[in-house]
């Protein structure tokens, strides 16, 4: 762990033992050098403890295994944004490169910044016109794609540095909310009606038919799903279904931001009041976020799914869990609201804009090591059921326990984390108390059974065609459904699986990953054989997720 600062504490009795004694109005020169160097010492350790308190939050809940964590400068690394002296630049849309190594940023009068993440210098800048740019892609190495406020579109070749292509904006100024594809070469153009663009050929591969003030639109990394948020309501149209609006979702408040999850399996939606994502297929809240007393102006997820990043109005930035909503790590590094949010493609780092004011780097996993304590060796099954808690500063923290011994880690999750599959005697009771006169039995089977996932498909499509009660037919069909398209984990003992994959993906081993690949081949839930198969394609791609 990196030194801890300390500020010692000035001895005034220590002057008595200054040569010649301490005699006040009888103090020689030296006595009076070595008093003076002594209080200035003083005080520049209270101003050292003072910057130390007032410029940074620490984590919440350290737990058990992690120090009562005190009070630090927030680990956020600045990126200065660069202006012209007649214009004040602010930063509205951010974006790294496929690799990481660049953070580009959209500015006022259509100029984009790219800078070096290791060292946050500016590397480059790219010209464009004067409305600011609100939404970035970087589709590949060599292809930026920035949308501007007056539906103007610039295609950048990164490489040469230089404009590539130039869609013109529309005719009378409208402020535009278009959403650009993450991983393809498509625009969401909203004015005069809302329209999907192909960028290569300029042609319209779609248009929606919607009615009303349209607050925010987003597109799934792909191309194939749209979202298109009205005051509130949000309309969902997918390529699969020739584009008709397939789902409609209703939120409490007007919409302010939208975001995809990679695959467009489901959507972060935030308000004024609530942050939640809902699941595109089967059209309901999937999870709601505790967001407190905070505005959540964007939102943003990780590419491994793990993590929805928040920007607050107070200029806070917060991450949460997306398998059990709770709350990672909230900091705040912004003097108000944060207008651009973005994470790296391997979900090591946050970047987060405000405005007029410098980009912020953050790396939660580093926040997160510096809150645990090394020295502290709990055994490995106070680990395992620290990974079931409901706190996930507790849990994260037993994460970073278990990957300090990975040879003794793997011996004790990999039983566990593939256990033995239950008997049909025991199989055929949860299915019975699904229809149980206590509500507390029900949930509980519910529970039970979605974490037995298809190990019990079969069981269930039988009790099915042998005409239940209506209370048992709806729960099964719902079990059979949800299976598909879960990003929840609704018991503990799945929460505490699905973080022991991302064990064995931090740990990174060969026997870690043979673990991971017999953890797809068995029946399990389809979430964690889901979360397994991603984590392999990130290991044997180099670019293991959160670490």
């Amino acid at each position: 762990m990196p030194p801890r600062l300390r500020a010692q504490a000035f001895d005034f009795n220590a002057l008595r033992e200054i040569p010649g004694g301490f005699r006040p109005g009888a103090l020689r020169q030296d006595d009076m050098r070595a008093l003076a160097h002594g209080a200035l010492g003083f005080l520049a350790a209270l101003l050292l403890v003072g910057c130390l308190l007032t410029s940074g939050e620490s984590l919440s809940s350290p737990g058990r295994w992690g120090q009562d964590p005190p009070n630090r400068a927030n680990e956020a690394r600045t990126i200065l944004l660069k202006s012209d002296p007649e214009d004040r630049t602010r930063a509205w849309s951010i974006v790294f490169s496929p690799d990481g190594k660049l953070l580009a940023a959209g500015l006022t009068r259509g100029h984009v910044q790219v800078h070096d993440v290791d060292s946050g210098n500016e590397l480059f800048r790219l010209s464009g016109r004067r409305p600011l740019l609100v939404s970035l892609s970087f589709p590949d190495a060599r292809t930026l794609i920035g949308a501007s406020s007056d539906g103007e579109i610039h295609v950048w070749d990164a490489h040469a540095r230089r404009l590539a292509k130039q869609l013109p904006p529309y005719e009378e100024f409208r402020t535009d909310h278009g959403a650009l594809a993450a991983k393809s070469r498509v625009a969401l153009r909203q004015l005069p009606k809302p329209r999907l663009i192909d960028l290569d050929t300029e042609q319209i591969i779609a248009e929606f038919q919607v009615d009303g003030y349209i607050s925010e639109t987003a597109l799934s990394d792909d191309a194939k799903v749209a979202a298109i948020a009205i005051n509130e309501s949000v309309l969902i149209f997918e390529h699969s279904v020739q584009w008709k609006a397939r789902a409609f979702i209703g939120m409490r408040s007007r919409v302010r931001s939208m975001s995809f999850s990679p695959g467009g399996c489901w959507l972060a939606a935030s308000t004024e009041k609530e942050v939640a994502i809902w699941s595109v297929e089967s059209r309901t809240v999937e999870i709601n976020f505790e967001t407190g007393e905070r505005e959540i102006w964007r939102i943003a997820w990780s590419p491994d799914q793990r993590w929805l990043v928040g920007g607050a109005e107070n200029g806070e930035v917060v991450v949460w869990e997306t398998t059990t909503g709770r709350q990672v790590s909230a900091r705040r590094g912004h003097p108000r609201q944060v207008t651009g949010l973005a994470v790296s493609p391997d979900s090591r780092v946050i970047a987060s804009a405000c405005g007029f004011e410098p980009i912020l780097l953050w790396w939660p996993w580093r926040q997160l090591e510096r809150e645990y304590d090394s020295r502290r060796r709990p055994a490995m099954e106070e680990l395992w059921e620290a990974l079931g808690s409901l706190e996930a500063s507790v849990a994260y923290l037993a994460i970073l326990a278990f990957c300090a011994e990975p040879s003794a880690a793997l011996l004790f999750i990999k039983p566990r984390l593939i256990p033995e599959p239950p008997s049909k005697e025991q199989v055929q009771a949860r299915i019975d108390a699904l229809d149980d006169d206590d509500p507390d039995v029900r949930e509980a089977a519910v529970r039970d059974l979605a974490a037995l996932g298809s190990w019990v498909s079969k069981d269930l499509e039988a009790a099915l065609s042998r005409s239940p009660s209506l209370e048992q037919a709806v729960r099964i069909k719902s079990l059979l459904a949800h299976d598909r398209t879960r990003l929840r984990c609704e018991s503990p003992d799945l929460v505490r699986r699905a973080r022991a994959i991302q064990v064995l993906e931090l740990i990174g081993s060969e026997t870690s990953l043979e673990v991971l690949r017999r953890l797809v081949k068995s029946p399990c839930p389809m979430l964690l054989s889901n979360m397994a198969d991603a984590a392999i394609r990130r290991l044997t791609q180099g670019t293991p997720g959160n670490r």
